[in-house]
């Protein structure tokens, strides 16, 4: 059996759903704050031009109907941490995005079914991974520089 991790050039599914989500905000006047390394469960906090306040946490997906599986950590006790899921799907075709705001009572619990993951901590630095980066024919290393 054969692991093969590849690192893409390309954008990622996620970072392409949240320029969406970042072009959104914006067309509709408001301002917004990343909170995606606070710890908080939740990628970003949003104020209205109204001076609502909401917090978003951002999911981006190829298909057009589909919500990515979503981390333990953005739930507590079955309940989503943000007041909004914000799900932009066909990320990766260009002008044909389909965005989605799902209020935090749209999930119910009945609706969420819990998955196990194992978190590698090996990875989390290029000095570590680099000796698995796997060379091309030509002698040059794939992946991001």
């Amino acid at each position: 059996m054969l692991l093969c991790i590849c690192f893409m050039v390309t954008k990622t599914t996620e970072k392409l759903g949240i320029e969406c989500f970042i072009k959104w905000v914006e067309s509709q006047g408001g301002k917004l704050e990343n909170c995606s390394r606070k710890g908080v469960g939740y990628d970003f906090e949003v104020i209205r031009p109204n001076s609502i306040k909401g917090s978003y946490e951002v999911k981006g997906t190829k298909k057009e109907l589909n919500i990515p599986d979503m981390s333990v950590n953005e739930f507590d006790k079955k309940v989503l941490k943000a007041d909004w899921l914000f799900v932009v799907g066909n990320v990766h075709k260009n002008g044909e995005e389909k965005c989605y705001k799902i209020p935090r009572e749209a999930l119910k619990k009945e609706n969420l079914k819990l998955k196990q993951t194992y978190h590698i901590r090996l990875f989390q630095n290029r000095s570590k991974m680099g000796k698995y980066q796997i060379k091309d024919p030509l002698g040059k290393i794939t992946g991001i520089k």
